[in-house]
């Protein structure tokens, strides 16, 4: 399988991509691509936190931790002191932390439901929700950012396929198969609540119908049609400078 910096690099690029796409075509402000760029990159690593020993359960469980503990403490803001504010912070970081850990590490197997395409729906999900509920983003800005975690979770999961692929040897890996996955055979439980926990999440969401209606409507593809190559001089900007670098250097007016 690919290794965590190739998984990064990967998601990296996807979620350069999309980037670019949603600025060439007006879909989204330099600040938000900013932090949907981040949103892809953590999608790429985010199906490895099945693995006990990982990097993204460790950065998953660690980032989650502070942000639950400061979620909490907000609701004492007016009544505790900074001290207070500060020793319960991280007296629940560390709550939230070691329990995420270990509930990972205890309920889940690494290539399970966590490594399969509904699980990264799942993520999605989450993320939709949290822009919508806890940032106030608009409905279609929130199913953006929820779409550059799908989009980086399945260059994982793609790529884990192709590395399952025995190029030399012409054959396939044991691996092959349990990454690019609807469902788990052999689990039959995990499966059930992995889809259970997709139609809950999907039943609170925020509406899709602006994000549908954009990415379904002739004017966006016209934008990328439009905007895809350039109208004049290729590099334009850069041409001009160097020629009025060259003209200034041989006198010319």
């Amino acid at each position: 399988m690919a290794g965590f910096k190739t998984h990064l690099k990967v998601a990296l690029g996807v979620s350069g991509v999309l980037s670019i796409i949603s600025l060439g075509t007006g879909i989204a402000n330099p600040t938000q691509i900013s932090l949907f760029f981040m949103l892809g990159a953590i999608g790429g690593i985010l199906p490895d936190i099945d693995s006990d020993s990982s990097i993204p359960l460790k950065f998953l469980s660690f980032t989650v931790g502070l942000l639950l503990a400061f979620l909490v403490i907000l609701a004492k803001v007016e009544s505790y002191s900074i001290i207070e504010l500060i020793i319960s912070w991280v007296i629940l970081y560390s709550i939230f932390h070691y329990s995420l850990l270990y509930g990972f590490r205890k309920f889940t197997n690494h290539r399970g439901m966590i490594h399969s395409i509904p699980a990264g729906l799942i993520f999605m999900l989450i993320t939709v929700l949290i822009l919508h509920n806890l940032f106030g983003f608009s409905e279609f800005k929130s199913w953006l950012g929820g779409t550059f975690i799908f989009f980086g979770f399945l260059s994982h999961l793609i790529l884990d396929e192709i590395y399952s692929v025995d190029i030399k040897g012409k054959k396939l890996k044991k691996s092959f198969g349990t990454a690019l996955k609807l469902y788990q055979p052999k689990d039959a439980r995990s499966t059930l609540i992995i889809y259970s926990l997709v139609g809950v999440l999907i039943y609170n969401s925020p509406s899709i119908k602006t994000f549908q209606y954009i990415f379904t409507s002739d004017k966006f593809y016209m934008r990328i049609t439009n905007n895809l190559l350039p109208n004049g001089l290729w590099f334009g900007d850069i041409q001009e400078s160097v020629k009025s670098s060259f003209n200034k250097i041989n006198g010319v007016k």
